[in-house]
């Protein structure tokens, strides 16, 4: 819940148009519009995202009795295909871009989530090395072997997945789980080199404060960039392919003010500690 508050509430405080008189004249339909995320709309997987975990957070609590953690993960794959699949067909797009929260792509997100948590501890031996059927094959290997068998597939199904508008259906799952099998390989052969495992280590420790970082600092870029706050910044200008320069700017500034951020909350921590304690 935390990344969602943080990212959806606030962003949407800094992106969506919030005026006094919109919050006077209807207060609960803004209220609910600032809880749907309406007004960050690029990081509504998150609000998905919140979403999947409180409903599988819910049936794994209320299934655990009867049946094992694989089983009630393999029943949310099949149950949640088949609801998935209803949704695209019965469902106009009209109606599914107004169901609030994205529920409506909940269920295609959720075969995703399950099949994470079915293969997490396959998945963890693999990446550390602890699996030795997988360990003893060469990462490149399986990477090439992917990433044909993801084109075919996906040239052969030659269907539209967009989680977004909740367009999914199962011939395409394993496109997907392929394509997620071709980034994994990608970063398993990313750090077996030392430097990039550095590089990466570094970036991987100071994720938090990026995610959160990035938000405000991405806000105040792209208002220079589209010349709403006057600056003599080269940034003003916005030809295409100043995009990666963008974005390698905001990250570079993120990656920098993470340090004094950090010591900033470390300390913050420590003042309030013993208060808490006390309480």
């Amino acid at each position: 819940m935390l990344p969602y508050c943080f990212f959806v509430v606030v962003g949407s405080l800094m992106r969506y148009d919030l005026t006094i008189t919109s919050w006077l004249s209807q207060p609960f339909n803004q209220f609910v519009r600032l809880l749907n995320g309406e007004g960050s709309t690029s990081i509504w997987f998150l609000v998905c995202l919140a979403m999947v975990q409180f409903y599988a957070w819910i049936i794994h609590m209320s299934l655990s009795r009867y049946l094992s953690s694989k089983a009630i993960n393999i029943c949310l794959i099949f149950a949640n295909l088949i609801i998935a699949h209803l949704i695209l067909l019965f469902l106009p797009k009209s109606i599914i871009n107004r169901i609030p929260f994205k529920l409506a792509s909940v269920p295609a997100a959720m075969v995703f989530f399950a099949t994470g948590r079915l293969f997490a501890k396959q998945l963890y031996d693999y990446g550390y090395g602890k699996n030795p059927f997988l360990s003893q094959y060469p990462p490149l290997l399986l990477l090439v072997i992917s990433m044909i068998l993801f084109t075919a597939v996906a040239f052969f199904t030659k269907r539209t997945f967009d989680l977004r508008q909740a367009k999914f259906t199962g011939n395409v799952l394993p496109a997907c789980i392929l394509g997620l099998s071709v980034a994994f390989l990608m970063a398993k052969i990313a750090i077996s080199i030392p430097v990039l495992r550095i590089i990466l280590s570094a970036i991987g420790s100071r994720s938090l404060y990026l995610f959160a970082l990035e938000l405000p600092l991405s806000y105040l870029v792209s208002k220079i960039t589209y010349g709403k706050i006057p600056a003599w910044c080269w940034l003003t200008a916005h030809p295409y392919w100043i995009e990666p320069l963008r974005i390698a700017i905001i990250l570079i500034m993120a990656f920098s003010l993470s340090y004094p951020s950090q010591w900033a909350l470390t300390h913050l921590r420590r003042r309030f500690a013993p208060m808490a304690t006390t309480t």
